[in-house]
């Protein structure tokens, strides 16, 4: 599995899960995709209910937060960005 892949399963399983989640904690950082700044949240590791999704979701979020960074999804967009230091940054960015 790549970062894209990743992102893929992590942006899918949020948008399946997303109504049945507890709020989440909204970053005041710039979405590097559409420019919205108040819409930028943390995404949970541990929700769901398939135990072969959550395997992989998991996986993925390992996967894209292995530089310290935190994962994110822009509420406005729902592009999956990686967020470190006060900055947001897509996926696949070195």
């Amino acid at each position: 599995m790549d970062e894209f892949d990743a992102m893929e399963i992590v942006r899918n399983h949020w948008v399946e899960t997303s109504e049945n989640l507890p709020s989440q904690q909204v970053l005041m950082v710039t979405c590097p995709f559409c420019g919205k700044s108040d819409r930028v949240k943390v995404i949970p590791s541990s929700e769901g209910t398939d135990k072969k999704s959550v395997g992989e979701y998991r996986e993925a979020l390992q996967l894209l937060s292995e530089a310290k960074k935190s994962v994110a999804i822009c509420g406005f967009c729902l592009n999956v960005v990686l967020v470190r230091a006060g900055r947001a940054e897509p996926v696949g960015m070195a």
